[in-house]
């Protein structure tokens, strides 16, 4: 669903069907338009049963300007790729994010590239739980 540039009701709709994926192992949805609060819960309900997922790019859905926790990526103990490039990602979803990684066991990618909203703080939390990888 790469680089479609969907409208934000057309992102309600496919993360809400997501949730009917469960043997879903590869998904991108790589520019495809920026998630609104409902996409986002929606996504993160759907991320509870795809618990299959081994790839996953999510960048530029800007799901960090919802201000909603993020979604619980620990939950995907078969994840080889993330790819959460320029999402908008904060020091506090940073830290959220750490407290996913012992979860993330398989995952040998990972790409937090272009958030310019994580600081020093967020880049210095990260490196102290990259040992959880």
């Amino acid at each position: 669903m790469s680089s479609n540039s969907f409208s934000v009701g057309d992102l309600v709709i496919i993360t809400k069907s997501l949730v009917h994926l469960e043997q879903l192992t590869w998904l991108s949805l790589y520019y495809c338009g920026s998630m609104n609060t409902e996409a986002v819960t929606n996504f993160s309900e759907a991320l509870k049963k795809m618990t299959k997922l081994q790839h996953l790019d999510l960048s530029c859905t800007e799901i960090g300007k919802t201000k909603l926790a993020l979604p619980d990526f620990g939950l995907l103990t078969q994840l080889r790729e993330l790819s959460l490039w320029s999402i908008s990602f904060n020091n506090v979803m940073m830290k959220e994010f750490c407290c996913q990684l012992d979860g993330l066991t398989q995952l040998v990618s990972l790409n937090l590239g272009n958030n310019c909203g994580v600081g020093e703080e967020g880049l210095c939390l990260l490196g102290d739980n990259m040992h959880k990888l």
